[in-house]
């Protein structure tokens, strides 16, 4: 049966002076980290292995492991075996944990060289020197923290402005969509009063243009079968004639004596037929001077052919004598040459000019009044009411910015909606691109957009987390051939503005990753880093007991 007595014994041969009085008993404390310390001084007994086993409060660092998770022997290797750790107080350095398979294996692991209390080796107090070389050391490190530090907490005040104006910005936009809608309500129903009254001016017009249009056609004084007969006329053509083959029916028909009151004699030529008449007098006249005009045209071409051939003909036949004649050569003046043909006629005596060709236009071909008639009765079908019109842009208007406004309160509430990091220190960051060149390639990455190799899609961004932000992915970019569709992994450093972009690598086909220097990584975890040495205690669980706080007597 173990004792305090025993306890105390074997802490005096083995010089370990350092124990803590528990609630009526006495601990040894070495290895155990001070706040562990507290909660173990206010109990009698501790529990381990998940509540499995629990001990008496002297039982720890006792030399032999009682707990199969090594936690009651922190001081001594006795659980080297286990993932148990030995505590470094480091006074003037960073605290340590370490395996307890290194306690007094005669190897001064931590600064005040408490882990080799009873190997024998005197350990000197490094911690000093440690902290002195350490600070010198990340000196440079700190500068460039500091100064990206100061750079993120600018980020931050302009991401939480501009997260504010955007709130402000969405309320904004949800009033005015509110009044817009009322507003083109409103314009609707205006719409719709003066489109019926612009409706009801056009079958006026239209009513007043078809009986003219009658009047000219000659409808109007036609017997009632002789309009039947017009009507069965046009039906039987599916109602699409030619202006010839209407004119031709309605002659027929003017020109029968048909009546149901008997014989009676032909009617005349309606005002349209004698309006065709002198149109087609007009048409001849133009016909043969458009014929005249070509003509002459044509003959004066073929002169100016004909009198051109003649000239080549001369001059070759003046530079064939030329060679045959002794002593003729370039001292000889050529002869001079004929008038070039012109486009004018010379004026024959007496003075009187002929036309030229400049004044031989060929007349214009002038629609036919049965067109005419029928070109203005269809216009008056698109006829439209100035006030009708108006209101139409009025309310295309008012849609168009309607319209316009719900488009950008969707795009603005789906980018409130998204994660932006702790603080939302990416908010005022999306849509900024970054671009590097690496080899032949120029890659570029937007946040919250989509990253490239030149032209090639990497990818657009995966939503970051809530806390703090390491790197950012690109995913779903175009597809490799015979791979995977292409990506980027982008690992953020803490650094000072300007954000730098480098590094871009593919360890494997189609997959990219890069580096990117950024004030948005210079945050509270990232300080703790660089302030804090790296002593591997991380590779290590930290120790732990779970404590029965209620005295046992």
């Amino acid at each position: 049966m173990r004792g305090t007595a025993i306890v105390a014994a074997a802490g005096a041969l083995l010089g370990l002076p350092r124990t803590v009085a528990g609630i009526g008993k006495l601990f040894d404390a070495r290895g155990i980290s001070p706040s562990l310390q507290q909660t173990l001084a206010a109990a009698s007994t501790f529990s381990c292995d998940g509540g499995e086993n629990r001990f008496d409060i002297w039982r720890i660092n006792d030399n032999y492991c009682d707990c199969a998770d090594g936690s009651d022997e922190p001081g001594t290797s006795a659980c080297s075996h286990t993932a148990a750790v030995f505590h470094c107080a480091n006074a003037g350095f960073f605290a340590q944990d370490l395996p307890t398979s290194r306690v007094n294996d005669q190897i001064c692991d931590c600064c005040d060289g408490s882990d080799e209390y009873a190997s024998g080796v005197r350990c000197p107090a490094t911690c000093a020197e440690r902290m002195a070389a350490f600070q010198t050391e990340s000196a440079e490190a700190v500068k460039t923290m500091e100064a990206g530090e100061a750079d993120r907490k600018r980020i931050e005040a302009e991401s939480a402005a501009a997260w504010e104006r955007d709130q402000e910005k969405k309320a904004a936009l949800a009033a005015s969509i509110a009044a817009l809608k009322a507003q083109l309500e409103q314009q609707e129903a205006v719409t719709r009063r003066e489109e019926q009254l612009e409706s009801e001016e056009r079958a006026a017009l239209l009513r007043e243009d078809k009986r003219g249009a009658a009047q000219q056609l000659g409808l109007l004084n036609l017997s009632h079968e002789q309009l039947a007969l017009v009507i069965l006329e046009l039906v039987a053509k599916g109602g699409a004639v030619g202006h010839d083959e209407l004119l031709a029916l309605l002659q027929r028909v003017r020109a029968s004596n048909s009546s149901s009151e008997g014989e009676s004699a032909p009617l005349g030529k309606s005002p349209i037929e004698e309006l065709e008449d002198a149109f087609q007098v007009r048409d001849d006249e133009r016909k043969r001077e458009t014929e005249r005009i070509e003509g002459l045209l044509a003959e004066r071409r073929r002169a100016r052919e004909e009198a051109a051939r003649q000239l080549e003909a001369e001059k070759a036949a003046a530079a064939s004598e030329d060679e045959d004649v002794p002593g003729v050569g370039a001292d000889v003046a050529p002869p001079a040459p004929a008038p070039t043909p012109t486009t004018h006629a010379v004026p024959p005596a007496g003075g009187e000019e002929t036309e030229t060709d400049d004044d031989l236009k060929i007349p214009d071909v002038e629609e036919r009044p049965l067109a005419v008639l029928v070109r203005e009765l269809n216009a008056d079908k698109s006829h439209t009411r100035a006030e009708a019109v108006a209101a139409r842009e009025a309310a295309q208007a008012t849609r168009e910015k309607l319209q316009s406004e719900e488009s950008e309160e969707r795009k603005l509430n789906a980018a409130l909606q998204l994660p932006y990091g702790a603080d939302r220190v990416f908010y005022s960051l999306r849509d900024q691109c970054h671009e590097t060149q690496s080899g032949e390639y120029t890659y570029s990455m937007c946040f919250y957009g989509e990253a490239r190799q030149s032209t090639t899609r990497l990818g657009r961004m995966a939503p970051v987390l809530e806390g703090g932000v390491r790197e950012v992915e690109f995913t779903d970019g175009d597809k490799c051939w015979n791979g995977p569709h292409r990506s980027l992994k982008v690992t953020l450093e803490c650094g000072p503005l300007p954000v730098e972009l480098y590094a871009v690598d593919e360890p494997s086909m189609c997959v990219y990753t890069a580096k990117m220097r950024t004030p948005v990584a210079c945050d509270q975890a990232h300080r703790a880093r660089v302030l804090s040495p790296d002593t591997g205690a991380t590779l290590f669980k930290p120790h732990h007991v779970e404590v029965e706080v209620t005295a046992t007597l």
